[in-house]
């Protein structure tokens, strides 16, 4: 399993280097199109970093340190980067094909797969990704989350404030969409500061050791001793899981949100989700990786409580308070955030298969449920491996639906969007 996760995160480099040459490097040249942003074109961007803001970034880049050493850091940071223009591509697809189901917008990879896939296996493919996208957002990437806030709590009442959060979250949940964006539109603003307040005190009261972490960062990434023992390998294969893992782009996930932006300005929308990407990994989670290596502990062990560790070391008791909170934070928004991109494909699923919306979205919710138990009893390091699973099978089907879309329609083989138009 971890060769075909290699090979499938190596091929994920290159397609994302492909694309940003491609796009004309539309991380520098498309930052332009935020002219005149307005408040309604947030809610999207501030839903997205609710769902990426999490494990990802306080737990996954201790994970990948842990595992990969501080090398993985630079890695990190320049596949995000690139990875960043499959974001652009997958949203503005979305966003074109998004679909009126009954009363209700829908968008996402399913429905783009339905409109612009011009193959008799269509069906079956969108069906297929809908499936694996409905357990990712139940069974594989949320237990992650969850676990993360079950095992912050101590004690005899321990298992009380567990069912708590447990029967909060199912309530915000099961509310229904509205309740998720308002909860995430208040919520993402204030957590991100708390979060960098706390990420660069800690690194300015340790300012002077910067420079040889940043120097030791590097000359990690490019080691030759690891790369003939054949540790490099694993410093990648970290790096882009985790990577991945922090900001979904390119799997086919956050689509499922931002499909639904108003169709008026689609660049800028594309452009926005890009954004997330670089604010996500290139610059919260490598501020998060210099922040773990200044207070990093030689006695740690990779768990679910090391940011929280980390936080402790930089502030003392305190910290251990405010690191606390910050991984509940974190944990719940992405957990809403990841049920809201179940429930958004269920609606596909069941109008493809013909079977009851209302049923499907039952079956959906159980599977839920069944993830909050898995979270409970499950063991961390397992749990990332379920991760893992979802990585693989979302991304590849992901990344073969763009290329077999770009080869017919060719709407940014010389950055002309009105391409498309000329050709539905």
């Amino acid at each position: 399993m971890s060769s075909l996760v290699f090979i499938i995160v190596t091929l994920f480099f290159l397609v994302s280097i492909y694309w940003t040459l491609y796009l004309k490097w539309p991380q520098i040249t498309k930052i332009k199109t935020l002219k005149n942003i307005k408040k309604d074109d947030l809610h999207t961007f501030f839903l997205t970093l609710a769902t990426n803001l999490g494990v990802g970034n306080i737990i996954g880049v201790s994970a990948a340190i842990i595992i990969g050493g501080p090398g993985v850091i630079f890695w990190m940071f320049l596949f995000s980067f690139f990875v960043s223009a499959l974001s652009y591509v997958e949203t503005f697809y979305a966003v074109k094909s998004q679909t009126m189901i009954g009363n209700e917008i829908v968008g996402g990879t399913c429905y783009t797969i339905d409109k612009f896939v011009k193959s008799k296996y269509k069906v079956v493919l969108g069906i297929a990704f809908s499936f694996f996208l409905v357990l990712t957002n139940s069974i594989f990437f949320t237990p992650v989350q969850l676990n993360c806030i079950f095992n912050i709590f101590e004690g005899n009442y321990r298992i009380v404030y567990i069912l708590i959060s447990v029967f909060v979250i199912l309530f915000i949940v099961f509310k229904g969409v509205k309740s998720i964006i308002q909860l995430t539109d208040k919520i993402v603003p204030i957590m991100t500061i708390v979060f960098l307040f706390v990420i660069i005190y800690g690194i300015i009261k340790k300012i002077d050791e910067v420079p040889m972490l940043i120097k030791l960062i590097i000359t990690d990434a490019f080691n030759l001793k690891s790369c003939i023992a054949g540790s490099f390998v694993t410093l990648i294969n970290t790096a882009i899981t985790k990577s991945l893992f922090s900001n979904e782009a390119g799997l086919g996930t956050m689509p499922s949100l931002t499909g639904v932006s108003n169709q008026s300005d689609i660049e800028k929308t594309s452009y926005l989700q890009l954004a997330s990407i670089i604010v996500d990994t290139c610059i919260l989670c490598t501020l998060t990786g210099i922040f773990i290596l200044l207070y990093y502990g030689n006695d740690m062990t990779l768990t679910t409580l090391t940011f929280v560790d980390c936080i402790s070391n930089a502030l003392g008791k305190i910290g251990l308070v405010i690191g606390k909170i910050l991984v509940y934070i974190f944990g719940f928004s992405s957990a809403i955030g990841l049920y809201y991109l179940g429930e958004s494909n269920i609606l596909y699923f069941s109008y493809k298969i013909k079977l009851n919306y209302k049923v499907c979205k039952f079956i959906f919710q159980i599977l839920y449920i069944i993830g909050m138990f898995i979270a409970l009893f499950g063991d961390f390091q397992n749990l990332i491996l379920l991760v893992d699973i979802g990585l693989v099978i979302l991304g590849t089907i992901n990344i073969f639906v763009l290329f077999i879309i770009e080869k017919r329609y060719k709407f940014l083989k010389n950055n002309n969007i009105k391409i498309l138009e000329e050709k539905e």
